[in-house]
């Protein structure tokens, strides 16, 4: 949470100043939207990648889940207790997950409530898998029986909602394509109409009137931009809600479509 505030406020820093500089100097020309793009990249960048690392460590976790209740089962199964065989697989590599065994297995040591370290443990690591698979542990505890056969059957059902969630993307992927085609396809839509109608038709010094405003050709390329903008952005959170639930899991999809958009405007315009 705190790298995250970081990276809000950085990019915040950095975002206005860029964008303050292009008013001073170029507001209201071309220019001017130019630096506006850089200005939303700089923006978003570093909390798309603080986002990024983070769904790449709770993907890990999840990952590694399966094999850690497996472990558990086959620790609890040669006779060790419950917080003797947490002990041992947090002695063992399963990626991020291990530093966060470590840290539950403290608290245990410490005289903590199992239900109160664990919950603990969910809420840190803060994966939906985590926190429905830690609910279910803790229920299958209060109600007692063979854990050896909980935990293997809690293994079972994480790998089949981990196989769900890869089908899931899988089909998602074709959406995917079709939000990034579309935004490219409006960039060379925009490309063609400024260089084969506006710019030749218009010329240089001529005014047209759009929408009742008066309108310069330069000013038809800053109109263009900031809808392809726009387009951009939103087509990149929506990719990430649809794919992943979340709108700000979308931002890296925001950024990239940002730089191609920015790129592109300034090589072709």
């Amino acid at each position: 949470m705190r790298l995250r505030l970081i990276s809000i406020i950085s990019g915040a820093i950095a975002a206005l100043t860029l964008g303050y500089y292009g008013f001073v100097n170029y507001f209201p020309s071309y220019s001017f939207h130019i630096f506006l793009g850089f200005s939303l990249i700089v923006a978003l960048a570093p909390l798309a990648v603080v986002k990024y690392l983070e769904d790449l460590r709770k993907r890990a976790i999840d990952e590694m889940l399966p094999q850690f209740l497996d472990d558990l089962g086959e620790a609890y199964s040669i006779g060790l207790t419950l917080f003797q065989a947490i002990e041992e697989s947090s002695k063992r590599d399963y990626g991020p997950l291990t530093k966060e065994l470590k840290k539950l297995v403290i608290q245990l040591s410490w005289g903590s409530e199992f239900e109160k370290s664990f919950l603990s443990f969910s809420k840190r690591i803060g994966t939906e898998l985590v926190r429905k698979t830690s609910a279910l542990l803790l229920e299958a505890l209060r109600l007692g029986g063979d854990l050896k056969v909980t935990f293997s059957e809690l293994a079972k059902f994480v790998r089949r909602l981990l196989e769900l969630n890869r089908e899931r993307e899988s089909q998602f992927r074709p959406y995917l394509l079709i939000i990034y085609v579309s935004v490219l396809i409006f960039v060379v839509v925009a490309i063609i109409l400024y260089q084969s109608f506006f710019a030749p038709i218009l010329g240089e010094q001529t005014e047209a009137r759009f929408l009742r405003v008066p309108i310069k050709p330069e000013n038809f390329k800053s109109l263009f931009l900031d809808m392809a903008i726009m387009e951009a952005i939103f087509g990149g959170l929506t990719i990430g809600k649809l794919g992943e639930g979340s709108y700000a899991a979308g931002l890296k999809h925001a950024v990239i479509l940002l730089v191609a958009v920015t790129l592109a405007f300034i090589a072709f315009f």
